[in-house]
């Protein structure tokens, strides 16, 4: 996964669940995608670079192999995603700082947080609920990208 440098220090699991997220968004996202103004249709959606990002497509928190840490997956069918390791489920707020969120960009650039808040709002058996937003980098162009106002509610997987 040399791709994936731009997260050096993210765990492996978090890189690889990344890659595939990533690549299964592009084979099965339907509608949606970087419109003027977010729909009913969202299933997640943010800022993105002062832009309205709708997720459209299917996502979840997956859960990785035992001690391994859940991951929010959102993408659409412009080829765009966002992917988030979530340090718990529990209700609280967690730092995205060092790769935690990574957004994906229509050229599979990958930008990888280097400031940022998760908030869990609320935690079921069968869901998850909450609000982000990050500051994230691509370290080879020193590319820039700003998520904001971004909220989901996640089925558990």
């Amino acid at each position: 996964m040399d791709h994936l440098r731009v997260l050096p220090n993210a765990h492996p699991v978090f890189k690889g669940f990344l890659l595939a997220g990533c690549f299964l968004f592009l084979l099965g996202c339907g509608g949606g995608g970087e419109t003027d103004a977010a729909g009913p249709n969202c299933a997640m959606q943010a800022k993105v670079n002062g832009a309205n990002w709708c997720g459209t497509a299917e996502f979840s928190v997956s859960f990785g192999p035992p001690g391994g840490n859940p991951v929010l997956i959102i993408g659409n069918a412009d080829g765009t995603a966002i992917v988030i390791e979530i340090a718990s489920t529990n209700n609280g707020t967690y730092p995205l700082t060092r790769g935690e969120a990574v957004y994906s960009d229509k050229s599979f650039t990958s930008f990888a947080s280097v400031s940022g808040t998760l908030v869990v709002t609320t935690s079921t058996p069968a869901q998850l609920v909450g609000t982000f937003s990050f500051e994230a980098i691509d370290p080879r162009t020193n590319g820039r990208v700003v998520v904001t106002s971004g909220q989901f509610t996640a089925p558990k997987r």
